[in-house]
């Protein structure tokens, strides 16, 4: 009997108050509401409903999006709230044409019949023009997302990103225009546009008010260090700032003070929980790690969080394997530095790391490691080259260490993380004792 998790409550939670409530106050308003005598009223009854969870769901999908830290913690990490945000706006996308689909068939049922457009009178009224508007804005933000992301700037998919609030609030709009949905009810239409107006607030909330609103830490460029590799390490002093972190944990930086890195960018820490500073590496991928080599000491940033439960303290196993790809290896980085200067925590576990990059000189902190292993016995690292070893497989770790009664973390690129764990769970590992990270928070 499969046990129920709370992440499936959670997930079950979503769907009931975004999609099974609005659906189930529609349903109680007087009379008949699942009307299908002939081709144009089965179409406006399936345009009705999947407009009421679509625009339920889209509402849900941009709440999602808010980095609240209850969310982060009731899901186990942000990295995880991101999957099931990207998860429903799929949903609410996939809802929503068939919506636009059903208002189609029926428009076109109409003219048919009687050679005249439905709801058309001296052109496009405004109510559809929203809805049209709304949708054709969805679609290209979806397909921006799923299709250019990983070709596109995170700079400029965050832009795209962002304009999911004003595209909610025209689907708002156009639902609240068009009196048939629900006029007759007047608790439906509260509760519709207290979804819409929660979804809105979120998003004015990380994109207009975040100056005033959102807690952040203000700290000090201590130093900036150019690693091999084309990694630079900002170290901030912490100053007066009280604010804790778990090793793998990551943050969302801004320098107020910079034109162009004002914008929050998730990196995750590197340094130990034992440190008086705190830090963080990046690769350049992109116009904001393009700069970081540049900042000088004395810059004051702001730190959002720590977010993510990407930690070995929330495993099963205390006999654990990590898998970094390339700059993957960060949070472990964090991980292993705690390790180095607070091992009373590490001492009932035993760690196999496996640092794996492209070519030799990316092992930019494979010398580090190297030493917490010599001191450590229960710690391992294992320097994986792809260009003279070939990809790392699950198959060439499970012959290598034993997987039974083993968690397993791994963290880099998308398609890294994806390869790494169904090669995990061919070779036996349990789906709930493979824990990942994903560089990808949109």
């Amino acid at each position: 009997m499969k046990i129920l998790t709370k992440k499936w409550f959670l997930i079950s939670g979503f769907y009931t108050v975004t999609g099974v409530l609005p659906l189930l106050l529609w349903l109680l308003i007087p009379g008949p509401q699942l009307v299908v005598y002939n081709l144009f009223f089965f179409c406006t009854t399936v345009a009705r409903v999947t407009g009421l969870v679509g625009l339920g769901l889209f509402s849900g999908n941009l709440l999602l999006s808010g980095r609240f830290t209850f969310l982060d913690r009731w899901f186990g990490g942000l990295d995880t709230v991101y999957r099931f945000h990207r998860q429903t706006g799929y949903d609410a996308l996939a809802v929503l044409s068939l919506h636009a689909a059903a208002i189609m068939v029926r428009s076109v049922f109409f003219y048919i019949s009687s050679g005249q457009l439905y709801g058309i009178s001296g052109g496009l009224t405004l109510t559809i023009s929203l809805g049209l508007l709304a949708y054709v804005l969805l679609v290209m933000a979806i397909f921006f997302n799923i299709f250019l992301s990983r070709k596109l700037k995170y700079e400029h998919l965050k832009l795209v990103h962002q304009t999911l609030g004003i595209i909610l609030f025209i689907a708002a709009l156009h639902s609240v225009l068009i009196s048939v949905s629900f006029s007759r009810s007047l608790w439906l239409e509260i509760y519709l546009i207290t979804l819409a107006s929660a979804g809105v607030l979120s998003y004015l909330w990380r994109t207009l008010f975040k100056e005033w609103f959102v807690d952040q830490q203000t700290v000090l460029l201590k130093s900036v260090q150019q690693l091999p590799g084309g990694i630079t390490e900002l170290i901030f002093d912490r100053g007066t700032n009280t604010f804790t972190f778990i090793p793998g944990q990551f943050m969302f930086i801004s320098f107020s003070n910079i034109l162009f890195l004002r914008e929050n960018h998730p990196f995750s820490i590197t340094s130990s929980t034992a440190d008086r500073h705190i830090s963080f590496a990046a690769k350049e991928v992109g116009d904001f790690t393009s700069k970081l080599a540049s900042l000088k000491p004395g810059l004051q940033a702001r730190l959002q969080g720590p977010f993510g439960g990407f930690t070995p303290y929330n495993l099963k196993h205390k006999r654990q394997v990590w898998i970094a790809g390339g700059i993957g290896i960060t949070p472990f980085l964090s991980m292993c530095r705690t390790l180095y200067n607070r091992p009373r925590e590490f001492t009932s576990y035993t760690i196999f790391l496996y640092y794996s990059v492209v070519n030799e000189n990316d092992l930019t902190f494979i010398q580090e490691l190297q030493i917490i292993a010599m001191k450590f016995s229960n710690f391992h690292v294992f320097p994986w080259v792809s260009a003279d070893q070939g990809y790392i497989t699950g198959k060439i770790i499970a012959d290598k260490i034993d997987l039974n009664n083993t968690s397993i973390m791994i963290c880099g690129s998308p398609r890294f993380v994806f390869s790494l764990k169904s090669q995990c769970l061919e070779h036996g590992v349990k789906k709930s004792d493979i824990r990942t990270e994903e560089f990808q928070l949109l």
